[in-house]
């Protein structure tokens, strides 16, 4: 079913999640969730973002809403621990990509669940996750009531999927204050990750000289330059990672375009490329090949010029395996009976490459499977999303609760200083 042919949905089957008295039931609420649409473009997350803070409200919990233009919103909530600790943060976005072209079985916005399963645009990526890490939040809430050290803060940041925006405005104004730890609840099938590539966006803009294409030695084709500039790419080489946990950097052509008419030799063009880094590869020293590149073929073709544009710029992200955070989240697995996998890696990148700007130890950990993210028929079990719940609960309180003298975090008195 296509997005225009979608029915309307105003809230999920039932009580409606918001409105109970209580915390709300986990999986009625992200039926719920699921049935607002924030795909993004537009986003309107500040729908999504109001929905949270009314759980939040009920359950006594002060969340600083800030709305964006444009329907966005960025959500911070914090719980005060009565001693002095580490400030661990959870971490989601608001947003889904779009739907895409092809047929979904469910509408994407039904919430349906089938044998387990629960369908629709972001049910994995990462709407599962951001709300487990809710419930997670309120579940220690409850239990606890302020007895742990430091803090928890619970962050959900608007237009991730285009390019981490929220974020990087949650970092520009000081919402999200400085942390030792941070939980990104992307999906990784319950297990953790704690390295990701980074991204390179770059458009090529084109110009030659136009003429008719029964002489095209007249003009200068911006397809030729693309062209050469596309050759040029395919021979560059591409970093590896020496100790084989990340899989070699990539570079794909994602868009391309030139020409308005079957006879005229096209005299403006563009190509996007997307690169994904390594930990440590430099962007400005690419960046300087890419200009270099260009450079060369217009030199060689005299009429013609190639501009690079960068449109996205973030770093890779890596955690230490022996990091607090990652024995935490061990912690909370082995408390639901699982024992965890060594941390894997993720070639996507998250939010996580704004935020360690700000922060320290970092680890990417969210029930749905990744495979699912951005496809047709997305969907999580719901079990896997209910086992999260219950993973996040007990690895905060493995983070913030232990006795561990060195359990003293980076003090927010010192962190104003960094």
């Amino acid at each position: 079913m296509r997005r225009a042919d979608r029915p309307q949905f105003a809230a999920a089957d039932g009580p409606t999640a918001a409105m109970t008295p209580g915390p709300p039931d986990p999986i009625a609420f992200l039926q719920e969730a699921v049935r607002c649409d924030t795909v993004n473009p537009p986003g309107n997350e500040a729908v999504l973002a109001h929905m949270l803070c009314r759980v939040l409200d009920q359950a006594g919990i002060k969340a600083d809403l800030r709305l964006c233009s444009d329907g966005q919103a960025n959500l911070v909530a914090t719980l005060q621990g009565n001693r002095p600790g580490r400030r661990l943060v959870l971490s989601g976005h608001l947003d889904t990509v779009p739907l895409g072209e092809s047929d979904w079985t469910h509408d994407p916005f039904s919430a349906t669940i089938i044998d387990g399963r629960m369908y629709g645009r972001g049910t994995a990526d990462m709407k599962g996750g951001l709300l487990a890490l809710l419930f997670a939040l309120l579940a220690f809430n409850t239990r606890n009531q302020g007895d742990f050290a430091g803090e928890v803060v619970f962050a959900a940041s608007f237009a991730e999927e285009t390019g981490s925006h929220g974020a990087r405005q949650m970092v520009d104004d000081g919402h999200l204050p400085p942390f030792d730890a941070m939980i990104v609840a992307e999906p990784s099938s319950n297990q953790p990750i704690n390295a990701h590539k980074g991204v390179l966006w770059v458009q090529v803009d084109a110009t030659g000289r136009t003429a008719h294409s029964s002489a095209p030695s007249e003009g200068v084709n911006v397809i030729d330059l693309l062209d050469r500039f596309r050759g040029d790419l395919a021979r560059l080489p591409l970093a590896t990672d020496p100790t084989g946990h990340m899989t070699p950097a990539t570079m794909a052509v994602t868009r391309i375009g030139a020409g308005k008419g079957n006879n005229v030799i096209p005299d403006k063009g563009f190509m996007v490329v997307d690169f994904r880094t390594l930990p440590g590869q430099d962007h400005g020293a690419l960046l300087g090949r890419l200009n270099a590149m260009a450079r060369n073929i217009a030199d060689a073709r005299q009429g013609g010029t190639l501009t690079i544009t960068p449109l996205l710029d973030l770093p890779a992200v890596e955690t230490a395996a022996d990091a607090a955070i990652l024995d935490a989240v061990r912690q909370g697995l082995a408390a639901v009976g699982r024992n965890g996998a060594p941390p894997g890696s993720a070639n996507y990148f998250t939010d996580a490459s704004v935020f360690q700007e700000i922060g320290q130890d970092i680890v990417i950990l969210g029930p749905g499977r990744a495979d699912q993210a951005h496809q047709t028929n997305e969907f999580i079990e719901i079990a896997e999303y209910l086992a999260a719940i219950d993973i996040y609960t007990a690895a905060i309180g493995a983070y913030v609760n232990t006795n561990d003298p060195d359990n003293r975090g980076t003090q927010p008195a010192e962190r104003e200083k960094q």
